[in-house]
């Protein structure tokens, strides 16, 4: 999956897990037109990065996104 269609799953209020390297992910709990914002659990705080930026970022660790349905 790519980034633009997990954000679908942060639209209706369930945040989505993206794997950052073997031990590390964000969870990705909101979004803007230019960027989304992440829980960051190294640094316990949100941030922000840029909607470009995020989907190279995820891509260089093989999209790899977990959510669920309700």
């Amino acid at each position: 999956a790519k980034l633009s269609q997990v954000l679908y799953y942060v639209s209706q209020g369930i945040p989505v897990y993206a794997f950052t390297g073997e031990d590390t992910a964000v969870l990705i709990v909101g979004y803007d037109a230019s960027s989304i914002i992440y829980f960051d659990p190294q640094t316990s705080k949100n941030a922000k990065m840029g909607m470009t930026e995020a989907s190279e970022y995820f891509e260089s660790f093989g999209n790899v996104f977990v959510s669920y349905i309700e």
